[in-house]
């Protein structure tokens, strides 16, 4: 790791660690990943407005990165209108779904 990923991890924690590489994340993937019934505790007035915000930060051809979910999904987690733990859950989430696209 270098000494500006370092500094950089310093600062915001794992983010320095999500790929920048964007990737497709169509509409339906986002409500399929982002279900209650993937995360039990994430309540529907979330839900929505977890879809919303990633609907949104896509680029203007449905591509986003690990890097803007984990932004995307750290500001609802700080305004609060998603708990530390469905943060967590939904990184795990879309951490898995991110993996198909290193091979």
């Amino acid at each position: 790791m270098s000494l500006f990923q370092d500094f950089l991890s310093a600062f915001s924690g794992n983010a320095a660690h999500y790929s920048h590489d964007q990737h497709p994340l169509p509409e339906a993937e986002i409500r399929r990943l982002v279900s209650r019934a993937s995360i039990r505790t994430l309540r529907a007035h979330e839900e929505q407005a977890v879809e919303e915000a990633l609907a949104r930060a896509r680029m203007g051809d449905g591509n986003i990165s690990l890097f803007r979910v984990h932004e995307t999904l750290r500001r609802l987690k700080n305004t609060r209108r998603i708990t530390s733990p469905d943060y967590q859950s939904l990184m795990k989430i879309f951490e898995e779904y991110f993996k198909k696209f290193e091979q």
